[in-house]
């Protein structure tokens, strides 16, 4: 571990977590649902949205909390006033239908998924309950919801690395 003393001003070590790719808001698009925020990859894209475009979105999240999960990843997000949690399972249509119409969620990027490959064998059911349930019940409710122009859905589990 480098010392911050010994950290070059240039570095990228420097640079913030938030991202610093910027791209025109997209004008038909004003509230964002995004799931598995807790998460890692969910974390990084909402931190990146909220510090990006907090002028031009509302964020609404969505998170069961699960092992995979912590607070800690968005939790300096409380203080923007377009920042919004959702304590809930994906798995429940009662509280993915309340998050998008609530809200009027017109645009979803869909990260929540169990992880880690070693995990699925131990507990598949949980795997596929979370992945493919879950992944269900939020495009069931995307269908339902008229104010939803564009739906992003992605789907991550363990990166593979050669």
């Amino acid at each position: 571990m480098t010392p911050e003393s010994e950290i070059e001003e240039d570095s990228p070590m420097n640079v913030p977590l938030i991202g610093v790719g910027r791209l025109e808001p997209l004008p038909y698009v004003k509230t964002i649902l995004v799931t598995g925020v807790a998460g890692f990859i969910g974390s990084w894209m909402t931190r990146h949205l909220i510090y990006q475009y907090h002028n031009n979105y509302n964020i609404i999240c969505l998170d069961k909390m699960g092992n995979v999960s912590s607070i800690n990843n968005i939790l300096e997000l409380i203080q923007f006033s377009s920042f919004r949690f959702i304590h809930g399972f994906i798995t429940n249509p009662k509280t993915v239908s309340f998050a998008l119409e609530a809200y009027q969620v017109d645009c979803v990027m869909h990260f929540a998924a169990s992880g880690h490959v070693q995990n699925s064998f131990e507990d598949p059911f949980t795997f596929t309950e979370n992945n493919v349930m879950g992944t269900h019940v939020l495009l069931d409710a995307i269908k339902n919801n008229s104010n939803i122009s564009l739906d992003i859905l992605f789907s991550f589990s363990t990166p593979w690395l050669p």
